[in-house]
């Protein structure tokens, strides 16, 4: 029975030493959406604030890289360094172009917008940055892509309405500033199974959800996490335990789908990190059971009601070195 046993804690130990090494080779991706904008305050963030982000990428020598590069690392054709970041903006607003855009020219920073071409506006009036805006930030290096044409939630529609507004951007995409694009972001990160394969099958390399995690070779591409920031939630000791943190490696992941509608009143994963060493939140008041199985499996078992729309559950583990470690899982009710 004891033989059995270590062989059993050997396998156990294999298993998970194959997919720490996954974890060896991992990215940070940042996300925004509003600057200076303090009347939308779960979007917004100040110039300041966001300068101070930067500053601190370039003082640590982060490697910011742009968005074709984390194309060609799903592609295995690159491999990242351990302080490897990318900076996504969604929207296209205004105050992007007028307070964000002149700090990353003068940190040289790359970066990558989302666009929902139905909102591009030459209007005064308008919130959003015009096609002239956007070529200008395509001439000087940005990478702008497909957010759909309309900001829809993709998982109240049928297959042909989300591909009609997938493939409108897309052709205002390719008329108005001669792009082709190759990653999509959901609208307010609603993704699911189902809008994933369409992505998929509608040729894209990436897509982007707003969960909060690190990304590895063996993440979901169509699903991938970002860390969001606003003028909350974005101080700067906030944004360094962030980009200094490591991916904790998670696997068995139920349910699979962001929809909760099937999750039984759970989700549960595996982990080769301690388990004691493991806390979970989510992002309101939602009471819920953390059960530990050893030697790897957790378990959320909710005793209240999930929110409507989004719900963001992380978990978090420190090391003996007080490394710490993030995975992120969003369900959507």
């Amino acid at each position: 029975m004891y033989n059995i046993f270590l062989i059993l804690m050997l396998l156990f130990f294999l298993k998970n030493h194959a997919k720490a090494s996954e974890i060896d080779n991992y990215a940070t991706v940042l996300m925004y959406h509003r600057f200076n904008e303090s009347k939308y305050p779960s979007t917004s963030i100040s110039a300041e604030l966001f300068e101070s982000h930067l500053k601190y990428l370039k003082k640590e020598n982060y490697n910011v890289l742009p968005m074709t590069d984390l194309v060609d690392f799903f592609e295995k054709k690159k491999t990242f360094s351990e302080k490897t970041v990318f900076i996504t903006i969604d929207d296209g607003y205004k105050s992007f172009y007028k307070y964000a855009f002149p700090l990353l020219k003068k940190y040289d920073f790359p970066f990558t917008v989302f666009i929902s071409s139905d909102y591009v506006s030459n209007s005064n009036n308008s919130n959003f940055m015009t096609w002239e805006m956007l070529k200008e930030i395509k001439n000087e290096g940005g990478s702008v892509q497909n957010h759909t044409s309309n900001h829809s939630n993709l998982n109240e529609m049928d297959v042909k309405k989300i591909k009609k507004i997938i493939l409108e951007c897309q052709k205002e995409l390719e008329n108005k500033l001669g792009i082709k694009s190759e990653v999509f972001s959901f609208p307010y990160g609603m993704s699911s199974i189902k809008n994933e394969n369409i992505i998929k099958e509608m040729g894209f390399k990436l897509a982007f959800g707003q969960q909060s995690s690190h990304i590895f070779i063996g993440e979901n591409k169509f699903r991938l996490p970002r860390f969001s920031f606003n003028e909350k939630f974005g101080k700067i000791e906030r944004f360094k335990m962030i980009v200094e943190s490591l991916p904790l490696e998670v696997f068995d992941v139920t349910p699979e789908d962001t929809l909760a509608k099937d999750f039984h009143n759970r989700i549960a994963f595996s982990t080769n990190r301690a388990l004691h060493s493991i806390n979970c939140y989510h992002s309101s008041d939602i009471r819920f059971e953390l059960k530990k199985s050893p030697p790897s499996k957790i378990e959320i078992h909710f005793q209240d009601e999930l929110e409507k729309g989004v719900n963001r559950i992380n978990c978090t583990a420190y090391d003996n070195n007080k490394k710490l470690y993030w995975y992120g899982k969003i369900l959507i009710n």
